[in-house]
């Protein structure tokens, strides 16, 4: 029972303070009932974002009333960063940047456009290229999914504001 009374608390004072699990967010009623719109629907990251939206509860439809959310560009680039002695380059900076704004059923920008531009470095070994390319591949799934968290993130943050 004491145990019980003490989880109780803990859970209380946790939610008290603001906690909230990592990757949770608490949707704007701007982005309870939202509509997509992206140069490709079926990008990685259109993909990623929409299955984030219904995972917070959010209601992803193509019905007339629905707030838009207008993904105006996104953009994968893979740089060199460091070369070795021979000049062969052993480093890559992979960035992934998206631009985006939000608008009303009847078209009024409810956010300027956005930039959410994301960098990770990994390493290249030219003897195990198989590798190196699966890294990159896994490595722009993850910067995809980190910029839906910030787009949402700033999504909340622009649309709670008074």
């Amino acid at each position: 029972m004491r145990h019980a009374l003490c989880m109780l608390g803990l859970g209380l004072l946790v939610t008290a303070c603001g906690f909230q699990l990592r990757g949770s967010v608490d949707l704007p009623e701007a982005l309870t009932m939202v509509h997509i719109e992206a140069p490709d629907t079926n990008s990685q990251f259109v993909r990623v974002l929409n299955q984030r939206l219904i995972t917070a509860g959010a209601r992803v439809t193509d019905e007339p009333g629905a707030n838009r959310l207008i993904i105006l560009d996104e953009q994968l680039t893979n740089e060199p960063l460091a070369f070795g002695g021979d000049a062969r380059v052993r480093e890559f900076g992979l960035t992934f940047e998206v631009r985006y704004e939000m608008r009303d059923a009847a078209g009024k920008q409810l956010t300027e456009a956005q930039v959410v531009q994301v960098t990770r470095s990994y390493e290249f070994d030219e003897q195990a290229i198989l590798a190196a390319s699966r890294e990159q591949d896994n490595l722009a799934l993850v910067l995809r999914q980190m910029a839906v968290e910030r787009v949402l993130a700033n999504l909340s943050a622009m649309t709670s504001a008074p």
